[in-house]
């Protein structure tokens, strides 16, 4: 791949994937003395993996434009109701010989009653702020991502409903095709479970 060509490629950060991770709480004791559990925690994951919400894309970038943050914004709506988003700034490099490039991720995860329903239980998710953080490393054939997600949010479950806290790491990587998956791991804790 041409350098010139890879500082035009636009990168991809799929927010579902980026956000999966919301599901972490430590605090998982409502007011009425509610806890979420183990089974609703992992539900509350995969429903996040499972959420086709916005996805946001940086811009085209040119030669002059590397290694600058530039704007990273994008937001949609949840699939049963409300809203989330990304704002904050990337910074793309990228290496001519080795054909490759990287861009670094500092943003922050907005959510307005975000509502979906996963494993057949229905979550709400409020947030004024989730840490964003980390970086996608595309080569010709490849790409690698590594994101920290981490920062308080608000749940509710029916008449159930708890503060919690979230520090969640997401890797993924694989080929650079749209036939072949990539592999996806989370680490980190929900509601102080591990997950």
């Amino acid at each position: 791949m041409r350098a010139d060509a890879m500082t035009t490629t636009r990168f991809r950060t799929f927010l579902p994937l980026l956000l999966a991770a919301l599901g972490a709480c430590s605090e998982n004791v409502g007011p009425e003395g509610d806890a979420m559990t183990e089974a609703e925690a992992r539900a509350l994951v995969k429903g996040l993996y499972g959420e086709d919400t916005a996805v946001v894309d940086l811009p085209e970038v040119d030669v002059a434009q590397l290694d600058t943050p530039i704007p990273l914004e994008g937001s949609s709506a949840c699939s049963g109701g409300g809203t989330l988003a990304l704002a904050g700034t990337a910074t793309i490099s990228a290496n001519e010989e080795q054909a490759s490039a990287v861009a670094t991720f500092d943003a922050t995860v907005t959510m307005a009653d975000c509502a979906f329903v996963s494993e057949g239980i229905a979550f709400t998710l409020s947030s004024e702020g989730l840490g964003f953080t980390g970086s996608w490393s595309v080569t010709a054939e490849t790409a690698r991502g590594e994101v920290r997600v981490a920062g308080p949010f608000a749940w509710a479950i029916g008449d159930r409903a708890g503060t919690c806290q979230l520090d969640n790491t997401i890797v993924t990587a694989g080929p650079i095709t749209e036939d072949e998956p990539a592999e996806e791991t989370i680490t980190g804790t929900v509601c102080e479970l591990a997950i």
